[in-house]
């Protein structure tokens, strides 16, 4: 008894606690075995409630407890081992609300935005619910386990918004997080762990970057005597519903495209496409980023050069001659995207947006042309830019052999007066195809932006570029 007064003590000071070894091997085995049989009967009857990683590996499955009756994972949630620490908890008989799985597979298990669970449930009393996460493998800060703010419970509901994230659909903003100015603790589990949490504690994880799987099953808990607050559940379900659409309108598959823009004449560097870094053409660098992104269909290089289309052919690319009245020092790159899309309109159907490659910015992550697209569609912009934010506006101009300055050098503003603003890098350009073609300029309608750090910003414009990108090339 005094050790149960002891976890509940720290529950309601930390909004959570960790059980050691509180499951055997035996019975983690049984469970594992059951997740297996689950995926693959919620992949049989299209479970609305899986969602998968970029590479179709499954991620989280929720309200399994909708699909199964009876088995292991059943047996444990009603295990009286269980349902005595939860009822002394909750103060109050218990019934299983609901089961899930988060099975966040290595390198690819997906983020889940910091949230509270009483924002989708709703329970008038905060005390009359909670959830228990078990360890079916070792889970840490490496391989996205979860993390919580200390404490955070006591703050109260704070303001959700949603989230867009396949599998967890509301979110705390930045914002508020760093107002709360508590501690994470991001507790290492061994297989057999448990923890037991508040529903109103702060919590979320990272990514699994790792090269290790991370298991987790949860259980959640309602006193036989909680009531829901009916009007918040009805506003979180129509919010829950705009989610569920635009996670829908995702999975069906966008036509875009990338057109990457490589003349042979260059003014700074002579040849700059093909001139060799680490081995590979600069042009190989751009090609590499595209075909590599998930949400990219086909690559296409525009160039006036033999030798650079014989190069991007052998990249598996798709190849375009640019005519040389496009591929002059003063010829605008709408004209030669222009060129392009009405070529490839003549072979492919139904394009819905164009991601417009400069081979100048050659450290482009495809996980950036793949953020960058989702944004675009996510906010239903016309066309997007990328570039980085800058805070000082520190500029000089000469005129008439004289330098004058953007602001009074006499009373040199704070940096932190100067109002935030963003520099265009060129590194990449989204636009929807249509319009783009009406409209003659790479940038229209609802323009959005995309922002880039320093490294990825860089651009290579002379010699001096090109030593500094080989040096940088090997971290990527």
């Amino acid at each position: 008894m005094f050790e149960l007064q002891n976890k509940k003590k720290n529950f309601n000071k930390d909004g959570f606690i960790i059980l050691r070894n509180f499951f055997l091997k035996n019975e983690i085995k049984s469970i594992i075995k059951e997740i297996k049989k689950i995926k693959i009967k919620s992949i049989k009857i299209k479970n609305p409630h899986l969602h998968y990683t970029e590479d179709k590996k499954i991620n989280t499955i929720h309200n399994i407890n909708k699909y199964i009756n009876s088995g292991p994972i059943i047996k444990i949630a009603k295990s009286k081992k269980i349902l005595n620490i939860v009822n002394y908890i909750l103060n109050s008989k218990s019934k299983v609300r609901n089961i899930e799985l988060f099975l966040k597979p290595k390198r690819t298990g997906l983020s889940t935005p910091y949230h509270q669970d009483n924002f989708y449930w709703n329970f008038l009393d905060k005390r009359k619910a909670l959830n228990l996460w078990i360890a079916c493998s070792d889970s840490s800060y490496k391989n996205g386990g979860v993390c919580y703010y200390k404490s955070s419970h006591k703050r109260g509901l704070l303001k959700h918004s949603i989230s867009y994230a396949p599998g967890s659909s509301q979110k705390i903003d930045t914002k508020q997080l760093k107002k709360i100015k508590l501690k994470r603790f991001y507790p290492n589990l061994k297989l057999g762990d448990c923890l037991i949490h508040h529903p109103e504690v702060v919590h979320g994880s990272e990514s699994n970057k790792s090269n290790k799987d991370r298991l987790g099953l949860v259980i959640g808990y309602k006193s036989t005597k909680a009531k829901v607050n009916k009007k918040k559940f009805t506003k979180y379900e129509k919010n829950l519903k705009k989610h569920i659409s635009f996670l829908q309108k995702q999975k069906i598959k966008k036509n875009n495209i990338a057109i990457i823009l490589a003349r042979g004449g260059s003014k700074g560097i002579k040849n700059k496409n093909l001139y060799k870094v680490n081995k590979m053409p600069l042009v190989y660098w751009s090609i590499k980023s595209c075909l590599k992104a998930n949400e990219i269909s086909s690559v296409w290089v525009s160039s006036d050069d033999k030798k650079i289309l014989k190069l991007s052919k052998k990249y598996k690319t798709n190849i375009i001659r640019r005519p040389k009245k496009f591929s002059g020092d003063y010829s605008s790159s709408e004209e030669a995207w222009r060129h392009a899309l009405i070529y490839i309109k003549s072979k492919i159907k139904n394009i819905d947006a164009v991601v417009g490659i400069q081979p100048t910015s050659p450290i482009r992550p495809p996980k950036i042309l793949d953020d960058a697209l989702k944004k675009f569609y996510r906010e239903k912009l016309d066309s997007l830019f990328t570039g980085e934010k800058i805070s000082h506006n520190f500029v000089w101009q000469k005129s008439h052999g004289n330098y004058r300055a953007n602001y009074n050098y006499k009373k040199r503003p704070m940096r932190q007066e100067n109002k935030e603003k963003y520099l265009e890098n060129g590194s990449f350009y989204i636009f929807n195809s249509e319009k783009f073609l009406k409209k003659k300029c790479r940038l229209f309608g609802k323009i959005g932006y995309f922002g880039m750090n320093k490294i990825n910003s860089f651009q290579i414009d002379d010699y001096h570029n090109i030593e500094l990108f080989s040096n940088l090339v090997r971290y990527f």
